[in-house]
């Protein structure tokens, strides 16, 4: 099947604001993409997808999705207060082989004991969205490619990030950590950015997490809205604490990826490793 190969080779989930910022009591909404890249190719399965939007004092709101026709889902929740909103996606894809013929099927060893590659795939997506002027008046610049308002020219870049928040997510284990201004959920692989608003020319530190620690030898991979080749075209390794630092060279929304694979969480006669993705996007750098 054409789209569990795309999962096995590569393709990944992020999510994007619908717009630059949101309003206390109104609808605020994420979109949901799935593809490689930046470039959307298909829809994530929408009943494999779950959400949370977590707010600056560590309140939750409602959250549902609102399912597309083309290139992505919704994701709606409305925000109460102002702030900085952190809005989380993730996608349970399930376990995933290569027989022995090449085929791509959904399933275990038990179902296919001689396949070549078992493995389970889970995908984590997350961006920043602030709720509110936080001070700062912001009008609405020219359409984006996407159809996006952008940040006016008074950027928040430098707004406080969103506050710790409990861990929420029954698939993912471990504790919320805050330090040195980076925000985590607990997500089992995981990427903060600081400042996670930016402007074009300015540099922003990168840090993965696994199962809450910092995570050496990552290959972070970067790309944004405007890049148009099906690539990332920057792609840099993360240091012992996990980080590294990115510099924002271009306008437009940026997005950054990673993948892990682990084999010490393999499951006897099921799958060989578990493969997690984290994506997080940054919008409207201009």
């Amino acid at each position: 099947m054409d789209s569990l190969r795309k999962v096995i080779q590569g393709h990944e989930i992020w999510v994007l604001a619908e717009g630059s910022h949101g309003h206390p009591g109104h609808r605020v909404a994420g979109r949901v993409f799935y593809g490689h890249a930046m470039h959307p190719d298909g829809l994530a399965d929408l009943a494999r997808l779950k959400a949370l939007a977590v707010g600056p004092g560590q309140e939750t709101a409602e959250v549902s999705f609102e399912e597309g026709k083309r290139d992505f889902h919704l994701v709606v929740f409305t925000p109460e207060r102002e702030g900085v909103w952190t809005l989380a996606v993730e996608y349970d894809v399930g376990p995933l082989v290569i027989t022995r013929d090449g085929q791509y099927k959904r399933g275990t060893r038990r179902d296919y004991p001689d396949a070549r590659k078992a493995a389970y795939y889970y995908q984590f997506a997350k961006t920043y969205i602030p709720v509110g002027y936080l001070g700062h008046e912001r009008g609405h610049g020219h359409g984006h490619q996407h159809g996006y308002h952008e940040l006016a020219d008074h950027s928040h870049c430098g707004f406080n990030q969103p506050q710790p928040v409990p861990h929420q997510h029954g698939h993912n284990h471990g504790h919320h950590h805050h330090r040195d201004g980076f925000s985590f959920l607990g997500h089992q692989l995981e990427i903060a950015a600081w400042p996670g608003f930016c402007r074009k020319g300015q540099e922003v530190t990168i840090e993965v997490r696994y199962r809450g620690l910092p995570l050496l030898d990552a290959n972070l991979c970067t790309t944004w809205s405007f890049y148009e080749k099906r690539r990332y075209p920057y792609q840099v390794k993360t240091g012992p604490d996990g980080r590294a630092v990115i510099p924002l060279r271009a306008e437009g929304h940026w997005l950054f990826y990673v993948r892990h694979e682990d084999s010490q969480v393999a499951r006897e006669g099921e799958y060989d490793q578990k493969i997690y993705s984290a994506t997080l996007t940054i919008f409207g750098v201009r």
